[in-house]
């Protein structure tokens, strides 16, 4: 998650649990934050030196880094389309999973999605509330239309940029097929429009008939649809998005030559954990123009990497510069 940050108090604090750092009057700096795990979970005590970061391919030097442990604010969007239907059991066991990973200090929303998006239960910190729409809403909730997910997706996202101060850090947690039609904008907006709300994008993928049709490995189907245009319809997934946003896509059975994520519940809570415990990092803003996005990326340095060789990194691979204040 990255957010271009204008200080122009004579010194700003972080509000964190160790010494706060300071920055001299006038500094524009972008923050990102990334999660850093392995197998035994998020790995602590790493430093700004541990990290390489570019902003447009070129390096940039961190100011300060910090581990935090942030609430979230959580949308939780559920796949209600004709075709997940079958599903309605499984749909419910991953929501099940997820409720021990919310915390007091978190807030959830919960929205559901076919053809359109809408809001079943605003933003809100009771928990108790969450837990009793979101089981009595996916046992009696009526599956029908078809599914538009990255539509549902930029809908969760203009909900989340709707807030008017986020309470903790932002994101979209997606159950669903992973499949729909085709909708406006493309992936490369929705990515794009997530950094801009500032929200992490992860999903809970539970197949269904078109989740395997659009992984299927198979190319004379494919060749086959190709000759008959008519036919071939447009399909969205949003495993690439989700990754734009340092988010993750968790698959609860193999389709295609996508595998089944192991232990897939273990890693949903664990996805949250990610999202919750994420590095900040802090730089100068570079030279360009009001509101341009730029793509960055963060990596382990050699050193690091060397004394953690199974580490992950996961984080948002893009931001938006300042429409004001920029240098």
């Amino acid at each position: 998650m990255a957010r271009a940050l204008i200080l122009s108090l004579a010194v700003a604090t972080l509000l964190v649990a160790q010494p706060a750092p300071t920055f001299k009057s006038g500094i524009y700096l972008v923050e990102l934050d990334a999660s850093v795990f392995d197998e035994r979970g998020i790995i602590e005590g790493l430093k700004a030196e541990d990290f390489v970061v570019k902003d447009e391919r070129r390096p940039v030097t961190l100011r300060y880094c910090v581990l935090e442990d942030s609430p979230l604010d959580l949308v939780l969007l559920f796949e209600l389309s004709k075709m997940m239907a079958v599903n309605r059991a499984a749909l419910r066991g991953a929501a099940e999973v997820t409720m021990p990973a919310v915390r007091e200090g978190d807030r959830v929303a919960v929205m559901a999605f076919n053809d359109g998006a809408r809001v079943f239960l605003p933003l809100t910190g009771d928990l108790k509330e969450v837990k009793q729409r979101v089981r009595f809403g996916l046992a009696y909730a009526a599956f029908e239309e078809k599914s538009f997910v990255l539509s549902a997706v930029l809908e969760a996202a203009k909900y989340q940029a709707s807030q008017p101060k986020p309470h903790g850090r932002r994101a979209i947690l997606m159950y669903g097929a992973n499949a729909g039609f085709g909708s406006p904008g493309g992936h490369a907006g929705v990515a794009a429009d997530l950094w801009d709300a500032d929200t992490i994008l992860s999903g809970v993928v539970i197949p269904t008939s078109w989740t395997r049709f659009i992984w299927d490995p198979n190319p004379y189907r494919i060749w086959g649809m190709m000759n008959s245009p008519d036919r071939l319809p447009r399909y969205d997934f949003i495993d690439d998005v989700a990754a734009q946003t340092g988010g993750e896509m968790i698959y609860t059975k193999s389709v295609g030559l996508v595998k089944q994520t192991p232990e897939p519940y273990v890693s949903l809570q664990h996805a949250l954990d990610h999202m919750r415990r994420r590095y900040r990092l802090y730089y100068d803003v570079p030279q360009a123009r009001p509101g341009q996005r730029r793509r960055v990326q963060i990596e382990l340095s050699p050193a690091a990497r060397r004394l953690h060789p199974a580490a992950q990194v996961i984080a948002q691979k893009g931001y938006a510069v300042p429409k004001t204040g920029v240098r």
